[in-house]
């Protein structure tokens, strides 16, 4: 019996028995199973990672799927003292098991690098997009471009059909040139006391006492417009216009001395609209004022119609042949002169009318034979 117990003794104990003689006769243990998704995950991840993600996660799992049990079996045949779940750390200390329920179509994360070149590549294309989309469509041309176009032929045809000679043009253009203003009352001319004297009949109905001067009031005495006896100019509209000077917004400021009944003297500032009015030698009258504080030149009569394209309530903009805007009281006086001095028969306007922008065109007087 001692004998056999030191041989027992002296036999190294059997080892443990693995799972894989399991896998030998056809079947699969627990531990072979991980060890078979861990290599199938760890293969899709290198793969995905070395061409950034293109193949397909179930086509790669079903291609190292049968990789799994050989691996399996070769590592069970090798004699180790290590448990099976030791071996798998060693083989692979990067890759942890999976919870269980896991699937081997699990897609890996993916790579940092690639998904910051997605991600910049996406942001590119969003940007070109926004850029296309907030690229603003180039502007329509102005709605008087086609019509100038057209009226550069209309121009040659009128001053062809007008024979003019540039030699032959009235060296003055302007036949009358004045100053006007709107005055917001209605005058009239009494004796009293023996003096004649100026009265506010009655205040217009459009006047805005707080523009024109709040002190004004039917039945006041009128005595003079910035120091000079209005009785000396005839009328109040006559002293006003030879003392006043235009401002740029179109309005003239004057100093009105006045009484009421107590015939005390004061004195208040009166404020006017002014206007230009021009009459050319051709028949054409242009008025000039300011509307929503910009200069207008609008076209009050034509007195011959067959020189000119021009109609009553045409407004005019600007003269094309010397590119001159009409944007200020002296400018139309200014026009008639370059295209004089130019030596150009029929001038172009570019105009408003009907809340259009149009072309029309205007023959230049000629001189008087004697």
């Amino acid at each position: 019996m001692v004998e056999d117990d030191e041989a027992a003794t002296d036999t190294p104990p059997a080892p443990a028995p693995a799972p894989a003689p399991v896998a030998r006769k056809g079947g699969l243990g627990p531990v072979q199973l991980i060890l078979g998704g861990v290599l199938a995950v760890a293969i899709l991840g290198i793969g995905l990672t070395q061409f950034g993600g293109g193949s397909d996660p179930e086509a790669t799992a079903g291609d190292a799927a049968p990789l799994a049990p050989e691996d399996a079996a070769e590592t069970a045949e090798a004699p180790t003292e290590q448990p099976a779940e030791e071996a798998v750390a060693v083989a692979d200390p990067a890759v942890t098991l999976p919870p269980l329920g896991a699937t081997d179509e699990a897609a890996p994360s993916p790579d940092p690098e690639a998904e910051a070149e997605i991600a910049a590549d996406d942001a590119a294309g969003t940007a070109a997009e926004e850029v296309a989309v907030a690229d603003p469509v180039a502007p329509e041309p102005e709605p008087e471009t086609p019509v100038e176009t057209e009226a550069t032929d209309d121009v040659a045809a009128a001053v062809a059909a007008a024979g003019i000679d540039p030699a032959d043009l009235a060296p003055n253009q302007i036949a009358f040139a004045a100053w006007d203003v709107a005055m917001p009352f209605l005058e009239e001319n009494r004796m009293i006391a023996g003096e004649r004297v100026a009265i506010v009949a009655r205040l217009l109905p459009s006047a805005n006492l707080d523009e024109v001067g709040d002190w004004l009031a039917p039945g006041l005495i009128l005595y003079s417009v910035n120091g000079v006896d209005i009785q000396q100019s005839g009328s109040v509209v006559t002293a006003v216009l030879n003392a006043m000077q235009v401002d740029p917004d179109g309005r003239a400021r004057v100093v009105v001395e006045y009484a009421g009944d107590t015939l005390d003297r004061q004195s208040g500032l009166l404020t006017v609209e002014a206007q230009r009015l021009v009459s050319l030698q051709n028949g054409v009258r242009v008025t000039l004022r300011v509307v929503d504080e910009v200069w207008q030149a609008e076209v009050t009569a034509v007195i011959n119609p067959s020189i000119t394209d021009l109609r009553q309530g045409d407004i005019l903009f600007r003269e094309r042949s010397t590119g001159t805007a009409l944007a200020t009281p002296d400018s139309l006086e200014a026009v008639m002169a370059a295209l004089v001095a130019a030596g150009t028969t029929v001038a172009s306007f570019s105009i408003i009318r009907d809340n259009k922008v149009e072309v029309a065109t205007m023959q230049l007087a000629v001189a008087e034979t004697p």
